[in-house]
């Protein structure tokens, strides 16, 4: 059963590395050709169902780094304002 496992380990592996170097090229810039890894069948049905896609791609929705555009701008107004109020108290001296 190891040799199974080790074999559908390593094709996953392949299959990611492939929708990884895939996923690359369609963000890329500049010059050059557009080098795509085509996915058989079978490695599109194993993608699918091992969710490799939302590995590759990410869960839609979601923020990859850092607070949310609402959070920071939360905490952007309360820095100025806190800095506005460390000011007041200064001149106040």
């Amino acid at each position: 059963m190891d040799g199974w496992k080790k074999a559908w380990t390593d094709w996953k592996g392949v299959i990611k590395s492939k929708m990884a170097h895939n996923r690359r090229e369609s963000v890329a810039t500049g010059g050059g050709p557009y080098d795509q890894k085509y996915l058989q069948p079978a490695e599109e049905a194993i993608a699918v169902l091992c969710g490799l896609y939302k590995l590759v791609n990410g869960v839609k929705g979601t923020h990859t780094f850092g607070d949310s555009p609402t959070v920071q701008s939360l905490s952007l107004n309360h820095l100025m304002k806190t800095k506005e109020e460390r000011k007041t108290k200064r001149t106040q001296r």
